[in-house]
């Protein structure tokens, strides 16, 4: 919207301070995505009838517009890790995820599943058998899963074998392309069609590592893209957004309500 009264003040796009941030916690006491802006569902929920269309149409007026790499780097610098903003830019640029409400949904999803940017590679260290079972069931018997505690390699090796493009348990292909990035890129398969779209070549088959060391995000954004989230995150910023998105980079809905959050929070900054 261009502008809106809220008690007193003068709210509208770009404004910051006391005011956006009373919206955002009323927002968010109300069940709504607390971006403080007042978006048709807010409108109606604080002045209880339906937002003037002249409004709707300013409000609405940036819906999918380009982000300015620039700005939005600039927004993100103190929210993110600079080996984020180092790889933003091919994000943006070669997997389109060029609008606010991309960014945000894609940026929710990463600080999610890495535990808020620390971890790029996945973990396979398990110290008992009982966590082995819970986490692999179907690959294991009780009797055989203590052999695999404390041995990364050979629980990998096994787990991923002969599936996704890897070879058999002897192979390690498993092991070698375990998950890595961000959104975890799993499994030879998935590396090599990773590797052709971001090289134009097999680099990262050959190289594994690289995908944890340099293209933690740009893996996740090639992910993004071939699930076709873009498209998904262009519907706007509802709670049936974000679940549908979950589904498709989670297969399920674990971790839902974080996932929430942080789409909240990087919203809310790109907003700003």
């Amino acid at each position: 919207m261009s502008h809106v009264n809220y008690p007193g003040r003068l709210v509208k796009k770009g404004s910051q301070g006391e005011a956006v941030q009373e919206i955002q916690k009323w927002q968010e006491e109300s069940g709504l995505i607390p971006g403080g802006i007042l978006e048709p569902k807010s409108w109606e929920h604080m002045f209880g009838k339906d937002i003037p269309q002249q409004v709707l149409s300013a409000a609405n007026s940036n819906a999918g517009k380009l982000i300015d790499l620039a700005a939005a780097k600039t927004k993100l610098a103190k929210h993110v890790p600079q080996s984020v903003l180092n790889e933003l830019d091919i994000c943006i640029e070669k997997f389109s995820i060029n609008t606010d409400l991309r960014i945000a949904h894609f940026l929710g999803q990463c600080c999610y599943e890495s535990s808020q940017f620390t971890r790029t590679s996945e973990n396979l260290h398990y110290t008992t058998q009982e966590r082995i079972l819970a986490v692999f069931p179907k690959y294991f018997k009780k009797a055989s899963a203590a052999e695999y505690t404390r041995n990364p390699e050979k629980l990998g090796s096994k787990v991923y074998a002969n599936r996704l493009g890897n070879g058999d348990e002897e192979s390690k292909d498993g092991y070698k392309y375990r998950g890595r990035g961000y959104i975890q890129l799993t499994g030879k398969s998935n590396y090599n069609a990773c590797s052709m779209a971001l090289l134009g070549n097999t680099k990262l088959v050959d190289e594994p590592d690289l995908v944890s060391a340099q293209y933690a995000l740009t893996s996740a954004a090639y992910f993004w893209t071939r699930h076709k989230l873009n498209e998904t995150a262009d519907k706007g910023n509802s709670a049936a957004v974000l679940q549908e998105i979950t589904m498709r980079v989670n297969g399920g809905t674990r971790g839902l309500q974080k996932r929430i959050k942080h789409f909240n929070h990087y919203y809310a900054v790109l907003l700003m």
